[in-house]
């Protein structure tokens, strides 16, 4: 499938795909809120209205994203 979007995706380590994520989102001026629990989302008109916990937010678009951080342990050696 092709991409529609202009931003970039490659497969990459999660230190380079965070700072390009950060790069392309001031480059954008995209507006992220991170860490907050949604409670509705409705449509009024070309508007959708956005409640969370934090905030009400009225945008033409949204992009909800869900994701859970895995952190690999290093391994214990021993005699070190």
């Amino acid at each position: 499938m092709p991409l529609r979007a202009s931003m970039w995706f490659e497969e990459c380590a999660k230190e380079d795909l965070l700072a390009k994520r950060n790069e392309q989102v001031a480059e954008k001026q995209l507006d992220i809120r991170e860490f907050e629990k949604l409670l509705e989302i409705r449509r009024k008109d070309k508007t959708l209205e956005v409640e969370s916990q934090k905030e009400n937010y009225k945008a033409r678009r949204v992009i909800l994203a869900v994701a859970r951080w895995a952190i690999r342990a290093k391994p214990v050696l021993k005699g070190k």
